[in-house]
Parts: structure tokens; sequence; C-alpha cells
């Protein structure tokens, strides 16, 4: 039977030059892989093994990428080598076969709720510490350590970089002042931070424009290759209508579309966030809880559920996430507006998108205008 360690731990990452196999299928198709990235390796192994979750998906298979870390490139045929990126991640240990990590990973999941820990865009990884190589077919045996990316530290580097671009190394000192959050800081005082912090950004920072544009480059990094995907079918369909149309046909989100239903309203794209947590929203009676289940902001949610304010000015990081996919798309910035938000009392995050002049949408009879 499987185990854990409850003692969850930061871990402050190196870059990782690794061997990978992508493939979409199950976990027991993980072991057979890293056999077989480390006998292309051979003494070029340099580590254990990982695995990355681009994406869950247990009907159809997940989109799993089985890593190696090497001293060296290997050539071998269905292997390819690359960086594996580090920063600051959270990690517990789980003690047993493969196939049994889903209740480790709620324990650090009931963790991350607990405090109130924004977790970051790349993608959750398990790292095999002690496996077939160690133990052989004793799989009770067998350590992995849970690892999931953090935010805040990137969070406030991000701001730190747009307060200084932006407004200067003086406003960067005067906002970023005072005692900074950790993973295990009490989730009020996280509240009480950046209700602080956001007052100094308001105080310091007067420009209404250069104050979003800070805000949106706190944003979590939209999938670089999803931009780049879209930017190729928005040229190859010839307009935002046809665009608009196959991302809400999209599937690639556990059967749900990653783009959720942006929708055209003239020279405009309006975004409406799904729930963050699509279960708990619609099964929620309280209105609180029903915000604070749509919201992806840990510290937005712990402020909605104690009525705690917070200014209007913290929810443009949200909108840095569209500025990042539509301005990728079109290829030149976009101006993002902040319509609603569950913060100030919506049922759903709303944000206006707008096109830039001379990009091509399609009208209703299928011309175009420009």
């Amino acid at each position: 039977m499987a185990h854990v360690h409850s003692h969850i731990t930061r871990h402050e990452l190196e870059d990782t030059f690794v061997a990978s196999m992508r493939l979409r299928g199950q976990v027991e198709d993980i072991a057979p892989r890293l056999a077989q990235i480390r006998a292309a390796a051979g003494a070029r192994a340099a580590g254990p093994g990982i695995v990355i979750y681009h994406d869950h998906n247990p009907d159809i298979g997940h989109d799993l990428e089985v890593c190696v870390p090497v001293s060296e490139a290997v050539a071998a045929a269905g292997i390819t080598c690359h960086v594996l990126p580090g920063g600051p991640w959270l990690g517990i240990t789980h003690i047993g076969p493969y196939q049994d990590t889903l209740a480790t990973w709620r324990v650090l999941g009931a963790h991350i709720r607990e405090y109130c820990i924004g977790i970051a865009e790349d993608p959750m990884r398990e790292v095999y510490v002690e496996g077939p190589e160690t133990h052989g077919d004793d799989t009770s045996r067998y350590v992995t350590e849970l690892m999931i990316p953090l935010l805040m530290p990137r969070w406030i580097a991000y701001m730190a970089e747009g307060l200084e671009q932006l407004a200067g190394a003086e406003a960067r000192d005067a906002v970023l002042t005072g005692d900074m959050i950790d993973i295990e800081t009490d989730p009020a005082r996280k509240v009480a931070w950046a209700q602080g912090l956001m007052q100094r950004l308001d105080t310091t920072v007067t420009d209404e424009t250069i104050k979003c544009r800070i805000m949106n480059g706190c944003a979590h990094r939209f999938p670089q290759e999803r931009i780049d995907f879209l930017r190729e079918k928005f040229h190859e369909l010839g307009g935002v209508d046809a665009l608009l149309r196959f991302m809400g046909e999209d599937k690639s989100m556990g059967g749900r579309s990653y783009y959720a239903a942006p929708r055209r309203e003239g020279m405009t794209v309006i975004e409406t966030k799904d729930p963050a947590r699509p279960e708990a929203y619609a099964a929620a009676t309280d209105p609180r809880e029903k915000r604070a289940a749509a919201c992806f902001c840990p510290i937005v949610r712990q402020a909605i559920l104690t009525d705690a304010a917070l200014s209007d000015t913290w929810c443009h990081c949200g909108a840095g996430w569209f500025t990042q996919l539509w301005g990728g798309i079109f290829g030149q910035p976009v101006q993002v507006e902040v319509l609603e938000t569950v913060r100030d009392g919506g049922e759903r995050c709303m944000f206006r998108v707008h096109i830039p002049d001379g990009v091509a949408v399609e009208n209703p009879s299928n011309g175009k205008i420009k």
C-alpha cells in the first residue's frame, strides 16, 4: 500500500538537460519509456527519471513527457533532448506504486488550498527518485517526488521587472517594500499583504495605463505553443470570427475547450473565463462560495470568502492572460479592459479585448471588413 511523507517542502530547481519521449498514454506506459531512454543514454544518464504531465485525460490517455537527465545529447529514434526549466517548486514524497500517486497529489492539493498557494503554469512533474533500478519489482518501495510549480516568487519578480521598466527603480522600491509572503504565510496575512501592495502601487503609479501594463505583466504565462498554433490558424482561416468558431470547438482540456467561449462584439472580443473549479462552482449555493470557486487567484478567493476589499488594480493581472493570447495572435499589442470580476461581485470574470485597426474580421455574410 502506498503512503506519503507528510512533510511538504519548497525546492529551487536548476535547469536540467534531459533526453525525453512525448506520448499520449497511461501511467503504466511510463516505466517502459524510462527504460528505453536509459538504454539509449547509457553512461550519459545523469539522474532520476522525470515525467511531465502536459495534459490529463484518462479517457484518451494523458499527454506525457518521459525524461531522463543526461550529461550530453542522445541521438536515438523517438528521443529528443532539451533543457527542462528549473525555478521554485513545491514537492511532496510518495512511497509506493506509480499508479497510486493520485491520493498523494490530493494531499498536496489540499495543502495548496489551505494556504492559498498560487500555482504557476508549468506542467506538474513526478520525479522517480527510487524505482525499478533500486527496488526491482517491489513497487511498494518506490519513491516518487510529486512537484508543482510555485507562482508567487515568479509573480513578484514579474512585478519588479515591470515596475522598473515602466515606472523606474524608485517606484519599484517604493511598491515592493516591507515583508514578502511565502508558502506558509497565513491566508489572512496574504490578503493583507496584497491589500498593502495594491495601495502602494495605486499611490506610487498614478498613470492608469502604465499601472495596468505592470499588472498585465504579472499574469500566468499563456502556453507559447498554443499562441503560435492559433496565430497560424488565424492566418489560415483569414478572420477573427472563423478563429473564434475554431476556438469554441476545441476539446483539448479533458474534453472541455481550453479557450472557453470568446465572442466578438464589433471590433472587440469578449472573453468570459470558465470557473476555475467547475464542479464546486456548479454545486455552490452560497454566492460567495460560488464566486470563490470561479476564481483562479488564491488570494482573491480568500478575499471573497472573508469579505476583504481588494483594489480593482489587482485583476488587471488576470487581463494579462488575454493580452498575451491576442497580442500573440495578432502580432501586435492589444488593449484589454476588465469588465466584471468575481472579486467585485460578478459570478464570472469578463474582459474586453480591442481588435487593432487593420485586423481582418468576418462579417455575418462572410465578407471581411478592415
